[in-house]
């Protein structure tokens, strides 16, 4: 995964909005995301979009697919929100401690339906990251499969 450039950041959100994606605030941590749809990104189910940069004033765009299940949205983004715009891309083990903090505020009604989706979504993350490695950097795929092991020990 890489920092983008203000003006990356920028045009997505542009584009985003254009497109009519509703844009959602989440309590707790001040923060909003789009609502976007899956045909955006075929490729990788139940994906979910970050725009940050290398700074906070960079600016950041955060959206997730319009096929996750509403009441599942914010918290998926929340962990976005947790592993780049708190943690920082560059952090080692981000992914994982993202997962842990966000698991601690998925409602215990939704939890166990909820962390099936998230390791689907990971093992699907797998694929798309070796079918697309330009995306990532090279310790991304140890990150995504520390969660992802996380999340089984949990099924």
């Amino acid at each position: 995964m890489r920092n983008y450039k203000p003006e990356e950041i920028a045009e997505t959100r542009t584009f985003l909005e254009k497109k009519g994606c509703p844009e959602i605030s989440v309590g707790g941590r001040d923060f909003k995301y789009f609502v976007v749809p899956q045909s955006l990104n075929p490729e990788l189910p139940n994906f979910v979009l970050r725009r940050t940069g290398n700074s906070p004033s960079d600016g950041s765009v955060y959206g997730i697919s319009s096929n996750v299940r509403p009441d599942f949205r914010k918290y998926a983004v929340f962990h976005e929100l947790i592993e780049f715009g708190e943690l920082g891309i560059n952090a080692p083990g981000r992914c994982r401690t993202a997962l842990d903090i966000e698991l601690k505020v998925v409602p215990e009604e939704i939890r166990s339906d909820y962390v099936a989706m998230r390791t689907q979504f990971f093992k699907d993350l797998i694929g798309f990251f070796e079918n697309n490695p330009a995306e990532f950097n090279p310790g991304d795929l140890k990150e995504i499969r520390d969660s992802l092991s996380g999340l089984e020990a949990l099924v």
